[in-house]
């Protein structure tokens, strides 16, 4: 059974999806240490011991706040709220990796999205003066209506490089110390590309960085084995990560994963009503499914109706099928292969009517497709050879019950086959002047399958009619 899904219209604000050319970048070449010892955030120390009696949940937010950084204090207060609106019955903290926008680079150019809106500003009510670091802070519980952020933070001195794996296994160490509990949940805020990577650490002082799934998983994996840290819920507040890959990834390091598809908000989640499942009931009493619809379906109330043309695609999914669905994509590649030159005109086809997130007019970007719809588009096609459909069909069975969550009061009709986990990376497609098109069937592991299709096929397929939600997550 879904256990949240929202498919709703983008609303206003910048989306959590970075700019700029980041496919061309090694990451190797932008990488640079910011000096901490280690189990240190920039010159915060780690903690010697637990600072706190075990809870129930410990909430971490791992906060880029980059040109996003007018977002950020409105999803504190939000947090704020939440934790003074817990059922009393329970333990609930909220634990923040806070890292403010300085809005300058490494050699000291300014961004051109620096502004007003997006400086640092002040915490602790007002006694923290305005600081662009990065700092540590466990979410006090609001105190009336004030719209400034009341917790107060540990700061580093020295900027922290967010974008680095490191940062993030210290920041679960450090946060399950100073806030033990029996259920962990991880969020990521910031900017999101899917497999080309998210939080992306930019205009911040130190040089460009971002997290890609294998640091992530990489983080995850420590955190598990050398800090008995295992998250029940890992979600991405952040544009385009719900894909078969990152999914695959997080598989043995998080029971569910909540992330959209398409583009999110500048606004994010609303993380009093995201939270709001501690209110009702002893925290004791919460499980992960709990967490994720609330996650998902407070998202839809704030992103739903908005009437701007792009629709939301946030959802939860259990992890624990994604190896025999990753199974099943290979499989589908393996007959895909076998496929004639006459036969791939109708699997461009389903390609071309599975909806499309993120596109390339910036650049070569990945474009991402609907997994479920494309399965869906083969299997129904009787054109389609009938090795591929049935490989189709397997996926389609397989796929189906990792999803955890779903609302979909607001998709169109040509969207009901969604696949709703966002898995829309199984399916990519590049155009180039200077050669083919290629359809590339990723497995959610480190190989990559590629299949060539002649431009022309795709070009056909294409005009015969839109994506199936009729617009680009742009």
């Amino acid at each position: 059974m879904p256990l949240a899904f929202s498919r709703r219209p983008k609303s206003s604000g910048t989306p959590r999806r970075p700019r700029g050319p980041w496919a061309l970048e090694s990451l190797e070449s932008r990488r640079l240490m910011d000096g901490s010892k280690a189990g240190a955030i920039g010159s915060i120390a780690p903690l010697e011991g637990p600072q706190k009696p075990v809870g129930d949940w410990t909430v971490m937010v791992y906060l880029t706040a980059t040109d996003l950084a007018a977002n950020a204090p409105p999803n504190i207060r939000e947090m704020e709220n939440a934790a003074a609106a817990m059922h009393p019955g329970g333990d609930v903290q909220i634990v923040v990796l806070y890292d403010q926008w300085a809005g300058i680079d490494s050699l000291g150019r300014v961004s051109p999205n620096y502004s007003a809106s997006t400086a640092p500003v002040a915490t602790g009510g007002g006694s923290q003066a305005p600081w662009s670091t990065a700092g540590v802070g466990l979410i006090t519980p609001a105190r009336g209506a004030d719209a400034a952020i009341q917790t107060s933070f540990t700061i580093s001195t020295d900027e922290v490089d967010t974008g680095s794996q490191a940062t993030l296994e210290n920041f679960i160490a450090y946060a399950a110390l100073l806030a033990p509990a029996r259920h962990y949940a991880l969020v990521m805020w910031d900017h999101g590309a899917g497999v080309e990577g998210f939080n992306f650490d930019s205009y911040d002082v130190l040089a460009d960085d971002r997290l890609t799934t294998s640091e992530m998983a990489a983080a995850l994996t420590t955190s598990r084995d050398r800090d008995a840290v295992a998250f029940d819920l890992v979600a991405f507040d952040e544009c385009l990560m719900s894909t078969v890959e990152v999914a695959y990834a997080l598989r043995d390091l998080t029971r569910i994963m909540v992330a959209s598809e398409e583009v999110v908000p500048g606004e994010g989640m609303d993380y009093k009503a995201a939270l709001s499942v501690f209110e009702a009931r002893d925290a004791g009493l919460v499980d992960g499914d709990d967490l994720a619809r609330s996650m998902v379906e407070s998202y839809a109330r704030r992103h739903g109706g908005t009437g701007k043309g792009i629709t939301d695609t946030l959802a939860a999914t259990r992890t624990a099928g994604l190896s025999d669905l990753a199974g099943a994509i290979g499989g589908f590649v393996t007959a895909s292969r076998s496929a004639g030159p006459d036969q791939w005109p109708p699997i461009a086809r389903a390609w071309s009517y599975a909806s499309y997130f993120n596109t390339d007019d910036r650049g070569p970007n990945v474009v991402y497709r609907d997994l479920g719809q494309f399965m869906a588009r083969v299997e129904a096609s009787p054109s389609a050879p009938g090795a591929l459909r049935a490989a189709a069909a397997r996926v389609a069975a397989r796929h189906g019950p990792v999803l955890s969550s779903a609302t979909s009061r607001s998709m169109p009709p040509t969207s009901r086959t969604s696949s709703q986990l966002a898995s829309s990376t199984a399916c990519m497609c590049r155009a180039s002047a200077k050669r083919s098109a290629a359809l590339e069937i990723m497995r959610a592991a480190p190989l990559v399958v590629r299949v060539s299709i002649p431009a022309r096929d795709i070009s056909r397929a294409s005009s015969a009619g839109p994506s199936a939600t009729g617009v680009p997550a742009n």
